[in-house]
């Protein structure tokens, strides 16, 4: 198990893990418009937990102008697939 940070390559897996897991968790900062259009930026960290070469955990957060302009940052999704504490 290894974690990194999303990158192209990652990219298309992430958003279906997105889609798959989107109303396990509070979807809403999940829907279709905003998950087709999000980018890998400094305002979207985000960072994957991998297994076996495919992707079972995932923190994004959203840390655009809004939100940092009121010191604030905003949780996009915090998902694992397993529930143990080392996944977390």
């Amino acid at each position: 198990m290894i974690v990194e940070k999303l990158s192209e390559e990652r990219l298309e897996e992430f958003k279906a893990y997105l889609y798959k897991y989107r109303y396990v968790h509070d979807e809403s900062f999940l829907y279709d418009e905003d998950i087709e259009k999000f980018k890998i930026s400094r305002e979207n960290p985000t960072e994957l937990l991998i297994e076996d070469n495919r992707i079972t955990g995932v923190l994004s957060l959203m840390c655009g102008e809004y939100y940092l302009a009121g010191k604030k940052a905003r949780t996009r999704i915090f998902h694992c697939e397993r529930t143990s504490l080392e996944s977390y």
